[in-house]
Order: structure tokens, then sequence, then C-alpha cells
């Protein structure tokens, strides 16, 4: 550099200006090739200019972000090329909100203010300037309310919405999602329920649903109505790439201690397949008022060629094809816009299909504490189907940690010989998640022991191999030795209950799962083997509660030497409390007597870990 003012760089053959703005990294004008050449005798004026806007992930140099801009511009047709720049913001090294916002509207000002000084104005014609913004991890996050008063459209890279704003579905800017399958710090699982508003139904984009938010086209329109499905996936396109992490939207540098994972695909095929998804949205958005509806409409339909591409239908290798440029000829923007969307279509199917499971099993969760009762009588040795009377269980959801805490599980009836009894159980799910909630839960079930089950059923009050070699407590302060006792000598059966809710979910996960997901688990993930519950002591019996509250879920620790395929083997052990009737002293009996408490994991708990924790 030669100092002062606006000064070029050259890197790796792109000339780039730095010191525009103390806000401003660099900023990359269209290279000499492309710019457009004066023609004194074309009767219309030229096209005007546009800025993509590039927010860096925290503490990621800017320039690290050169040879994804060089995957976007390759995949841009020629003749949008020519009108493309490219201002990128200096990292961010505080990501904090209230500095953040002020880092991104201050970045976006300097960035429209100096590539107008440079000739390119993206803010004439009026209306909304012509600026893409695209951000990566916390950039993406913080540049929302920028995008959503002074941009065409958002792409986030590797980042949840921000929904401090709004809610994606009613964000009202167009906005490409994309993240990787083995994004360990953004994964897709974290914003499932979010896609899911954009694509209601089992595969809404490709189906029939035209939700999907703020439109640039009425959504009760003619234009709407034709277009069908292929509105929500020009508006709100989530996009996941097969094989990509969190670091490959920027430098590369696996950030373990944040959850990322390590990549399955090179860094340089990823960016190209970000590149064409970029490149393919910022073409229909620049069309957006009235150029790619009409062209969609005239050219093609909602049915045609949906299979053209993403992060991986038909394979590892990711997206194939593009929207025009180097290597199959210049399109018109007419055919580059279909290929486009035929781009985007393939690749948020692929994306739905993917997800589609993980959003079945969050559906079940409120199902799931059905088979607790079952798997406690059938512990015990207690067949359902050859009990003398009927018997069902009802739970109680609990939406407020305390009320649950407070709760007490119960045994209603017979009220007569054909009625049955009724266990009431209490519920409660915990969002789970190593480094980001990720929407999948453990299940805290509050239900009755075998013995008091067994003894409401009519089956006999015989006492358990447990019971006829331990004497109930005198007192409170005899209680812990009792329990021990008691513990030490009680059946497999009562240490199995929750373990086999947790091998069950596991292997229904398995059976659900998406093929690739399960592919990839099979072969190199750690696989989960679910040991005997662990009962936790009783000392008193708040202090007992409290411990079982404060237990995190699952326990998960490694086995030595065991390699079950793939990385090897963990083993998760569920906490379980138990008050065994037959121990307490009376004052505690008729109150906290028969109580088996648990924690297991849900399907989407067990889905969590195939798609994304047997990797960490």
């Amino acid at each position: 550099m030669t100092g002062g003012g606006k000064d070029k760089d050259v890197v790796d053959d792109d000339v780039i200006t730095t010191e525009v703005a103390t806000e401003l990294a660099y900023i990359l004008p269209p290279s000499p090739v492309d710019q457009p050449t004066p023609d004194a005798t074309s009767p219309s004026p030229p096209s005007p200019p546009y800025l993509l806007l590039l927010a860096p992930g925290a503490f990621i140099p800017a320039l690290s972000y050169l040879p994804l801009i060089r995957a976007i511009r390759s995949a841009t047709p020629p003749s949008l090329r020519k009108r493309l720049w490219v201002a990128v913001l200096k990292e961010i090294t505080v990501p904090d909100p209230v500095k953040g916002k002020t880092w991104a509207r201050d970045g976006y000002e300097a960035a429209v203010k100096a590539v107008k000084e440079m000739g390119a104005d993206v803010t004439s014609g009026g209306g909304t300037p012509r600026v893409f913004a695209l951000g990566h991890s916390v950039g993406a996050f913080l540049m929302t309310p920028v995008v959503r008063e002074s941009c065409l459209a958002l792409i986030q890279l590797g980042a949840w919405h921000n929904f401090e704003e709004t809610s994606l579905q009613q964000f009202p800017r167009p906005t490409l999602t994309i993240i990787g399958s083995r994004d360990g710090q953004a994964p897709p699982i974290s914003m499932a329920l979010a896609v899911k508003e954009l694509y209601p139904g089992t595969s809404g984009a490709l189906s029939g649903d035209s939700s999907g938010g703020s439109s640039v086209v009425a959504p009760g329109s003619a234009t709407a109505a034709a277009l069908g499905p292929l509105l929500s996936i020009v508006q709100k396109p989530f996009v996941i790439i097969k094989g990509m992490n969190h670091a490959q939207g920027g430098n590369g540098v696996v950030n373990r201690e944040r959850g990322d994972l390590e990549a399955s695909r090179p860094v340089e095929e990823v960016r190209e397949e970000i590149g064409r998804l970029v490149s393919a949205f910022i073409l229909l958005h620049l069309h957006s008022d009235n150029g790619w509806a009409p062209l969609l409409l005239a050219g093609g339909s909602s049915e045609e060629g949906g299979e053209g591409g993403s992060g991986g239908v038909g394979g590892e290798e990711g997206v194939r094809g593009g929207v025009g440029g180097e290597d199959g000829g210049e399109l018109s923007e007419a055919g580059a816009c279909k290929e486009g969307l035929k781009l985007l279509r393939g690749a948020v199917g692929w994306s739905l299909d993917y997800l589609q499971p993980f959003w079945k099993a969050m559906d079940m969760e409120r199902e799931e504490p059905q088979h607790v009762l079952d798997a406690i009588l059938s512990q015990a040795g207690v067949s359902t189907a050859a009990l003398p009377a009927p018997i069902v269980s009802h739970t109680i959801f609990y939406d407020f940690l305390p009320d649950f805490i407070r709760s007490k599980p119960a045994l209603v009836g017979p009220h007569n010989n054909s009625s049955p009894t009724t266990v009431l159980q209490s519920a409660w799910l915990q969002t789970q998640g190593k480094f980001w909630p990720c929407q999948s839960h453990t299940l805290w079930v509050k239900c009755k022991t075998s013995a008091a089950l067994e003894e409401a059923l009519g089956l006999g009050t015989a006492p358990t191999q447990a019971a006829a070699t331990t004497p109930a407590a005198a007192d409170k302060s005899s209680l812990a030795a009792a329990f021990s006792a008691w513990a030490a000598a009680a059946p497999m059966g009562v240490r199995h209950v929750a373990a086999s809710i947790n091998e069950a979910a596991m292997q229904r996960a398995l059976d659900m799962v998406h093929p690739y997901a399960r592919e990839r688990y099979e072969r190199d993930g750690k696989k989960v083997v679910f040991g005997e519950d662990r009962i936790l002591p009783i000392d008193g019996w708040l202090k007992a509660d409290v411990e079982w509250l404060s237990e995190e879920g699952v326990e998960e620790g490694d086995q030595e030497g065991g390699v079950k395929g793939g990385r090897g083997v963990v083993v998760a052990r569920s906490p379980i409390l138990i008050t065994p009737d037959e121990i307490l002293p009376a004052e505690m009996k008729a109150r906290f007597g028969g109580m088996h408490y648990m924690k297991v994991v849900t399907v989407a708990r067990a889905m969590q870990w195939i798609m994304l924790d047997a990797f960490r």
C-alpha cells in the first residue's frame, strides 16, 4: 500500500481497495475485465450497480472471506458480474449485542457512501438500496436490523435468525439461510421449528404451500397463485449443505471450544457450492419487482426439474450446475433465473427431507410418557395383557418447572369392577444442547413404583427381594442406611426401567432419521450403550429430590477401549429416584412412598445425538 486515502492491494490477482473507512476492511470492485465498456451508440442507460455487503463472524479476519467472494463472483452471470461490488466490514472483536448493532449500521452506511464515491451509487432510482447483506455467524445476526430497514435481502451463513427482530417467517425481507450438516455452532436442528413454520406440512415447499413471509409478490395475487410453492423457495430458502461445518463459512479453522465439528468435505468445494446458491438468490431478487415472476410463469412451472441440486441430492459432492457463467456459456438473465430457481428448489427440497424426521420426532415428544408405565411393569415382570383389571396412564405436562417440582404422581380408582385404574404421571421437557439449545428434550417423568402399581392392581403384596432383606427405617436419621441396603439388593428390573426406554427411543430414532444422517452415524459417529440406571441415594427426602432435579439428564461417559464402529462407544445412564414404601418411616410413607422418578431421552433427543452430538 502507498498509505493514506483509498489504497489498493493486489491479493491473489484481486484488486482490493483498502483504508476507505474505519468501519470497512476493503472494497472489491468489479474486475477490470468485467466492468462495462461505455457505448455512446447504445440507446439504453447502463444497468445500475448493486452491492454485496459482507459481515464477518466474530474474530475472523476479513481477508479470510476473499475465497468465498471469488466463488460467488465466479458463479454470477457475466452480465451481472459487471455490476457487482463487494464491501467487507472489519471483523468484530467484541460481539456485544449493543456494540454489534452500531458496528453493523455504521459499516452499512460507510460501505454505501464509499462505493458511491467510487462511481457506484446503489441508492439511485429511489426505493430500497440495491444492497444484499451476507453475514457469517454472529455477523448475520447483527445485520438483521439493518437489512430490515435498508437492504434488498439477507443471506445468513452458519447463523440463526435474529428472533429479537421477528420470526423468520414474518421477517419482511427475503432471506437465504445456509447451514452445514456438520455445523456444531449453529446446527440445522436448532432452526428446525423456524423452518417448519416456513414450510408447514410434510414437505411444504414442494407440495403446494405458498406461504413464507413477506413477499414482493402479493400473496393473494394471481401471480402468487400461479407460482405456488416456488414463492416460498424464492423468498425464504433454507439450505443444508452436506458435510459443511461452521468454520467453512469463514476461514475454515474449526473452533472446537464453541462446539464446531470436523467437516467431511474440502472447504474449496463447499465455497463453490455456497457461491452458486448465493448467486442464484441474488439474481432472482435483483429481478424481484417485475423480472423473475413473469419469466418463471412464462418459462417453467413448479413441476419441472426438482433434482438439480443441493447440499446433496444424489451424493456427497453437493450442488452441480449453476446460474450461468464460465462452464456452460453465458445464459440470458431469464435463463439464469430459471436455472437459479431450479438450483434452489433442489437444495430446499433435500433440506426439508433431511429435517422432516426430526419434525416428526418433535411432534411425538408429548406422547412418549405413555411408554413409562409399560416399562415399569415390564421390568417388574408384569404383562399388562394379563392384568385382572384395566390400567391407563394420564400424563400432566407442566409448562413451568416449579409446578412440576411440586407435583406428585398418584393412583386413581378403580371406582367399580369395570372402570380402569388411572396412573397420574407428571412430566417436564428439558431443552437439551451442550453448546446451544437444539430444540430436542430430555423427558423428566414422575410415576409410581412397580410395587405400588402391583398393590393397586391387586397382584399381591409379596415383598420384593430387596424388601425381604431390608428393615424399614425407624426414623429419618436411619433412612440413608435403610435405602443403601435396599438399593444394593434391588433386582435388575428396577435398575433397567429408564435404560429400556432409552434403548427403544434410540432404535426408533435410527429407524426414522434421514438415510444420509443414519449412514454417517453408523460409519463415523460415537455409538451409545445405555447402562443400568443410576439410583440416587436418599438421606432425607428433600435433599434427594433436589439432587434429582439438579442432575443434567442422561449422563454420558466414554467407555474405555470399546469400539462399535466409527469413533467408539459412549455409556449413558439415566438418574432415577425411588422411594420404596417398605423402607420409609411411617410419617413419610403416606406422602412420599411409592415414587419412581426418572430422566430419559426422547426420540428427538436420540435423533439429535445421531445427527450432531455423536461427532463431537
